[in-house]
């Protein structure tokens, strides 16, 4: 059966729908309307126009986003309304062909690889005994060439041709909306394209392969690579397959996020640092998010000190956007949850205290407009009565609030698989 007409079965929308469900953020009424929409009969006439060669999808708009803890932005592309939520259900259904990846690969999978892959360090390498080779892929989604991903996808959907010249009309299209213009330019549209995090798993695949059958433990998440192996030269080599794959897909890695790594030594990776008897935040990711908190309150004071904003509303907004940060981040079908990613990894919680401590400090600034002494004004149960949870008590004792237990349990075992 091919992409197009799983679509069209009543099990697919609803697994679909359940999926969109239980993600945790997203607003109700973006639900309702995709919901409406799948359901449709429309959206079966949409279907089956695609299926027919009638591509009617609209350009994407491009725009920019900066990366976090960085002034270097990103090129995202976006589909808006209906075209969207085609491109949503079409990545859902495209989920169905979990067994063409490596079981080393943790993105674009059905279930949470990552913690998979966490679970295998601390049977294997908890004590850090082995080598690491670690890398990532500059700019990768930006990166991906056309013709290569073609080639690639063809011998993925060569029993489905329909899906297969639906895709390339996608990725040849080559126009795109910017600052309201229509601009016609050869580019990549991967990043930002609902699917495109299933086309950056087939773009590497080969590599997926040579590695994951060398290494002790290897782990792929989208641009981020990690070979485990008992040796330097063994370590090497992996670094030696990883730029020769590169170099015939015409991306190349990142030199200043490329190490190879003796035993011993803390490792990052997703956002975790790896040390020998456990696991914690990474420095890396805390700065992110310490910057990020930053800037929110800094926006905060400017809007007080301009008179657009009063202190009892600028704390109220610096601790829901705390809040959303770590326990309800808006989630896409790939994006980490912090908490959720987080908390059944890590195994002290030395991170969670400093997380806790600034967010408490920029509540009292914002709450108090001042940046001395006079902060300490507000008091931690001030802050409490106004909704804000602490990591720390959350790791240990649960979230706190009952909607976001079941949202997490939601996330984590609704039932949203075929058959």
């Amino acid at each position: 059966m091919g992409v197009f007409d799983k679509m069209l079965s009543d099990t697919y929308k609803q697994a679909f729908i359940r999926k969109k469900m239980a993600q945790l953020g997203t607003e109700q009424s973006y639900l309702d309307a995709l919901s409406e929409y799948v359901t449709s009969s429309a959206c079966d006439e949409d279907v089956l126009r695609l299926k027919n060669g009638d591509y009617f999808l609209n350009a994407p708009t491009r725009f920019f986003v900066r990366k976090s803890h960085s002034t270097k932005r990103r090129k995202v592309y976006s589909f808006k309304g209906k075209d969207k939520f085609l491109l949503q259900y079409i990545t859902f259904v495209l989920m169905d062909l979990d067994d063409i990846h490596v079981d080393s690969l943790c993105s674009f999978r059905r279930d949470n690889r990552t913690e998979f892959f966490f679970e295998k360090l601390r049977r294997k390498d908890l004590h850090r005994k082995l080598y690491v080779m670690k890398t990532d892929i500059h700019d990768f989604g930006g990166s991906v060439d056309q013709d290569i991903a073609l080639r690639l996808l063809e011998e993925v959907f060569r029993d489905d041709p329909a899906f297969m010249a639906f895709l390339r009309q996608l990725l040849t299209r080559n126009a795109f909306y910017s600052r309201g213009e229509l601009v016609e330019e050869r580019v990549s549209i991967i990043e930002g394209l609902p699917l495109g995090s299933f086309i950056q798993s087939v773009y590497l695949a080969e590599l997926d392969r040579i590695l994951e059958a060398n290494a002790v433990i290897y782990m792929r998440y989208t641009d981020d690579i990690a070979f485990f192996t008992d040796s330097p030269e063994k370590a090497e080599w992996a670094l030696a397959q990883v730029k020769e794959i590169c170099g015939k897909r015409a991306v190349t890695i990142n030199e200043d996020k490329t190490e190879i790594i003796p035993p011993g030594e803390p490792v990052e990776l997703l956002g975790i640092e790896i040390f020998n008897g456990g696991f914690d935040i990474g420095e890396n990711s805390l700065q992110k998010l310490l910057s990020k908190l930053k800037r929110y309150r800094d926006k905060l004071l400017r809007r007080e000190r301009r008179g657009r904003c009063t202190r009892e509303t600028a704390m109220q907004r610096m601790i829901q956007f705390a809040d959303k940060t770590f326990f309800g981040k808006k989630l896409n079908d790939h994006e980490f949850n912090w908490v959720i990613h987080a908390f059944p990894i890590i195994t002290r919680t030395d991170s969670l205290e400093r997380l806790d401590s600034y967010v408490q400090d920029c509540i009292r600034v914002v709450g108090s407009g001042k940046m001395g002494n006079a902060r300490y004004r507000i008091r931690y149960k001030d802050m409490c009565a106004a909704g804000y949870r602490n990591l720390v008590h959350a790791y240990y004792h649960g979230y706190t609030l009952e909607e976001v237990t079941a949202d997490a349990c939601a996330s984590r075992h609704a039932d949203t698989g075929i058959g």
